[in-house]
């Protein structure tokens, strides 16, 4: 039955569930329903309604106090690669550079060498 499968939940879970049908089935033996027995169990549904609220927002806060933890943890991370990625943007251009200035000295290496080769033949 329902009842026992709350009370197997362990721990308040069961207590209350054996708690609510005690309630109920002395109101069906007499007939009717007192009402101190609708208002303890009243009572009793408000106090573990506002203790899952309680547990519920503890956990929400937790949650939120992780999640916010990751979130900066990858904001560093994309704060480190893009300084990187400056950095190694700087470092290609300052590269990009020093080839434009090599090839430029190796192709008047080559014209000047070609102009000796030239003049070493019109000497021969």
């Amino acid at each position: 039955s329902a009842g026992c499968a709350g009370a197997r939940a362990g721990g308040e879970h069961a207590a209350y569930a054996q708690s609510a049908p005690h309630v109920l089935s002395n109101a069906a033996r007499s007939g009717a329903v007192h009402p101190s027995d609708l208002e303890a169990l009243e009572a009793r549904l408000s106090k573990r309604v506002d203790r899952i609220r309680d547990e519920l927002g503890g956990m929400l806060d937790h949650v939120d106090r992780l999640r916010e933890a990751a979130i900066r943890r990858l904001e560093q991370k994309v704060a480190c690669y893009d300084q990187a990625k400056s950095e190694s943007e700087c470092r290609l251009s300052e590269l990009s550079g020093a080839l434009k200035g090599v090839t430029e000295e190796t192709r008047l290496l080559v014209r000047s060498g070609d102009a000796m080769e030239a003049r070493l033949r019109e000497f021969k």
